[in-house]
């Protein structure tokens, strides 16, 4: 495919799933008018923010691999509609659960996009240049979870909070209208899909989200022994059927397992960043405004960086991109253990600078890694198997900052993270770098 096709194809996956991004950071900002209006508890409302996530990473193995069997473009057609559903339910709920619910559905749809739209790539894009064009999709999505909280209080200030719902309809329309100039990758995978073990995943990250509700210590308890039972029980089962959810024979492959490893680690480390931020800042003296400017020098760092970054794998390699990545998410960490005692709006900003580099120019090169070692018949798997590890990475970050909060102790793990990542890296194998044409 030439470059300009390339690019066309791009633009026209950017218009199927651009408000997937926007959406999920847009509902930040609505959910104590959500939970003013239901008359309801700001701890039940976060479950909107919950479920999604959890179905999420319960959900992209399953959805690249009907990618997979019955052809990208159609999943992610589907993907679209099963959005529009949970839009405009959404907007429409007259209670909490049935909000929930129609969230749930949302997440369903777009659970879709990303592992198929990733896998179009990996089978259409050369591979020179297949770093380089992850690396601009991810800035784009970065841009739109950027613009989602700015989006959401826009919408909620001269509406309500259904606004934030009925806003994705006509990105939905353009979304559908994108999908038809999307190429069909032919595909004659013989297969079934796995629903119970996608329900003892789902069982066993809820179980965990359970155990930062704020509950007793024996409540805790029963919620890890659920947690620990139902991660058994999907393990076997996915290691004894004919057909399973995850193909644990494509962690044979080394380089494969360590970037979906470290893909965890990227995701622990970002929303780590994303969370306990804006945290910090307002207890360290920051008023909220200033709070929204500093937090934007990270997303826009992230997004750009994210472009950077792959073209670094383009011109570095995957191996010593990622080494890079997680350099600097170390530098970055002890840089927030000087933000203890360093209250400046410059070297706050600085620090954020360095780790919005370091997760950006690590997310392309970690999933070009996952992506390369596997067969293109395979994309559409292998891709919900990243973004499942990378949404437990995030699952993980949400619970560490339920039961630490703003501590010394949260910065020295996420360093640790970090410094993992880069013993992690170390064991990914190099590829032969092609010359890269411009």
């Amino acid at each position: 495919m030439s470059k300009r096709k390339e690019y066309l194809l791009i633009i026209a996956l950017i218009s199927s799933i651009i408000f997937q991004p926007i959406n999920t950071t847009m509902i930040s900002v609505a959910l104590s008018p959500i939970a003013e209006s239901l008359q309801v508890s700001t701890l039940s409302v976060s479950w909107v923010v919950t479920i999604y996530l959890i179905v999420n990473a319960a959900a992209q193995p399953f959805s690249g691999k009907l990618g997979d069997i019955y052809g990208y473009r159609k999943i992610i057609f589907l993907g679209i509609i099963l959005f529009l559903i949970g839009s405009v339910g959404g907007a429409l709920s007259p209670n909490l659960i049935s909000l929930i619910v129609f969230r749930g559905i949302q997440a369903f749809g777009t659970s879709m996009l990303l592992p198929n739209a990733t896998a179009i790539m990996r089978n259409i894009v050369a591979s020179e240049r297949l770093g380089r064009t992850l690396g601009i999709f991810g800035m784009t999505a970065t841009l739109g979870s950027a613009i989602g909280p700015l989006l959401g209080s826009f919408l909620i200030g001269y509406w309500d909070w259904h606004a934030i719902f009925w806003v994705n309809v006509p990105f939905l329309l353009i979304g559908l209208i994108g999908v038809l100039f999307l190429p069909e990758v032919e595909h004659k995978m013989k297969s079934s899909i796995d629903m119970l073990g996608s329900v003892y995943l789902a069982s066993a990250l809820t179980f965990i989200v359970l155990m930062t509700n704020g509950l007793s210590m024996q409540w805790n308890i029963v919620f890890l022994i659920a947690a620990i039972l139902s991660a058994v029980l999907f393990i076997y089962r996915e290691k004894n059927i004919q057909y399973p959810l995850v193909d644990f024979s494509l962690f044979k492959n080394k380089t494969f397992s360590i970037s979906n490893f470290a893909g965890l680690l990227i995701g622990f480390i970002m929303y780590s960043i994303l969370l306990i931020t804006p945290m910090a800042l307002e207890k360290w003296g920051n008023s909220i405004a200033q709070v929204g400017k500093i937090m934007v020098t990270f997303s826009l760092a992230f997004a750009l960086f994210s472009a950077v970054g792959g073209r670094l794998v383009d011109w570095l390699g995957r191996k010593t991109t990622i080494f890079l990545s997680f350099v600097f998410c170390s530098i970055a960490m002890i840089g927030y253990l000087g933000m203890m005692t360093i209250h400046a709006s410059w070297y706050q900003i600085l620090v954020l600078l360095i780790a919005g580099f370091g997760v950006g120019i690590g997310m392309p090169a970690i999933q070009v890694a996952a992506l390369q070692t596997v067969q293109h018949d395979l994309a559409g798997i292998a891709t919900g198997i990243f973004s499942t590890f990378r949404y437990i990475g995030q699952i993980m970050a949400t619970t560490l900052i339920g039961i630490l909060a703003v501590s010394p102790s949260t910065f020295v793990i996420v360093l640790v993270v970090s410094v993992i990542g880069i013993i992690a890296s170390l064991g990914i194998q190099k590829e032969n770098r092609p010359t890269v044409s411009n």
